[in-house]
């Protein structure tokens, strides 16, 4: 979801999540993923705005079977990022 909660202040929202079996008949090895990120922007001019994000995401296999070597079988990892954008127009409407 996203949208705007000021004139200056925006939100960006998502989640995801997956479950079912990696391998072919026979053998196989269930598994569960999840994400989500969320994004506020607040926008201090036309083209310049400061936003704070935080992400998190996550997989679960029932078993190490089956997975390359190094590959775990669970891992949550979460991150918080701030930065600065700034954007110009490609095109302007201007006269001559």
């Amino acid at each position: 979801m996203s949208g705007w909660i000021t004139r200056r202040l925006d939100l960006h929202a998502a989640a995801d999540y997956t479950t079912g079996d990696l391998g072919f008949v026979g053998a196989t090895n269930g598994f569960n993923t999840f994400s989500a990120t969320a994004r506020l922007r607040y926008a201090f001019s036309h083209s310049v705005a400061v936003y704070g994000e935080y992400a998190r995401y996550q997989y679960q296999f029932t078993t190490a079977a089956g997975l390359p070597p190094g590959f775990g079988d669970g891992l949550d990892r979460q991150s918080i990022r701030a930065g600065v954008t700034t954007w110009l127009p490609l095109l302007t409407g201007g006269g001559r």
